[in-house]
């Protein structure tokens, strides 16, 4: 009987084991340090998630943990547009989930509202807000990007969090091999292309930092590259500043933009207009060129414009096709996939 009783013992302390270490979110209650450095007491089941603020890039990187269906929060009124809708693809339920932060740069969070969700933690991307949900008794978690190695720092905060370690090697793994193949490919350019990235709407080079790591490890030149002394994170141009950059290349935040500046009679002289080098960024969970585990796919798309003959070989759709099925864990539709690798 002793024996028996021992078995059973054993038996359930070993699926318990099993348990906490093959499902994120699960285990003894723990302390995390936060991107802030703040010390966060993270519950021991985390089954519902608030993306509380910077929503769509908090949700790319949850996505890459395959956490979409645990996300409770819907995306801000600034965000609903079609150039957000693989947001829905990877996590159908936040189409009907309320919004629970104001617009950004702010993205203030409604703690009444978020609350009324039960979430057992949220994601912010400031201390203030970060604060107001401590108020509320609500575990919060700053994650902030203002770091050449913002990408990597969140995606190991997240590993740790969710307690997904061999995900995150995965994905470095993937990305360091896929990085090395366009160096290699590409080597250092005697003379690279000079890039401008903007939103051509509003004048401004948005999220300056990765945009121009993007484009350096693609072998381009940014030519927004020695700006920005105040480290903005829009930073404002005009039209005298561009003519004078003369870009050979543009990319724009928003493609459904290119035909107004295409034939912006200002503009004209410029060689990315008058060769017809404006190219939209591909907009996956998020777009492109922006702190987002898509990022390599970004420079892969950006190296292949840049130096098709160098980089002939590297299948772009075949790449994303990988990236999301194996990462987020849920394949694209086979137009969004063309649509993406152009």
């Amino acid at each position: 009987m002793a024996s028996t009783t021992r078995r059973r013992l054993l038996t359930a302390t070993a699926a318990t084991l099993l348990l906490g270490r093959g499902v994120p979110g699960h285990g003894a209650p723990r302390e995390v340090t936060d991107m802030a450095g703040r010390r966060v007491a993270v519950p021991a089941r985390l089954e519902r998630i608030a993306s509380a603020g910077g929503s769509p890039a908090v949700n790319a990187f949850l996505f890459l943990f395959g956490l979409g269906p645990r996300i409770v929060t819907g995306l801000p009124a600034a965000f609903q547009s079609p150039a957000w809708r693989l947001q829905r693809h990877f996590a159908p339920g936040i189409a009907n989930a309320p919004a629970v932060s104001g617009p950004p740069p702010a993205w203030t969070p409604n703690a009444e509202a978020l609350l009324a969700l039960r979430p057992d933690i949220a994601f912010v991307v400031s201390e203030p807000a970060a604060a107001i949900l401590d108020r509320a008794g609500l575990p919060a978690i700053v994650l902030n990007w203002d770091r050449p190695d913002s990408v990597e720092r969140t995606i190991r905060l997240l590993a740790d969090i969710f307690a997904a370690e061999q995900r995150a090697r995965d994905y470095f793994a993937w990305e360091s091999a896929l990085r090395t193949r366009i160096a290699r490919r590409i080597g250092r350019p005697s003379r690279p292309p000079r890039v401008l990235y903007l939103r051509y709407s509003t004048l401004t080079q948005p999220i300056m930092l990765p945009a121009n790591q993007l484009i350096e490890q693609a072998g381009g030149l940014s030519v927004t590259a020695g700006e920005n002394p105040l480290g903005l994170d829009v930073y404002p141009l005009s039209i005298e500043q561009i003519l004078a950059w003369q870009p050979e290349v543009i990319l724009l935040a928003f493609a459904d933009e290119a035909d107004k500046l295409a034939t912006d009679p200002h503009l004209a002289t410029l060689p990315a207009v008058r060769n017809r080098r404006i190219h939209g960024v591909p907009h996956g969970a998020h777009i492109w060129t922006h702190y987002t585990p898509e990022h390599p796919l970004g420079v892969l798309w950006l190296a292949r414009l840049l130096h098709p003959e160098q980089l002939a070989d590297q299948d772009l759709r075949r790449e994303a096709d990988y990236f999301y099925r194996h990462f987020f864990g849920r394949a694209l539709p086979e137009d969004e996939l063309a649509r993406l690798a152009g």
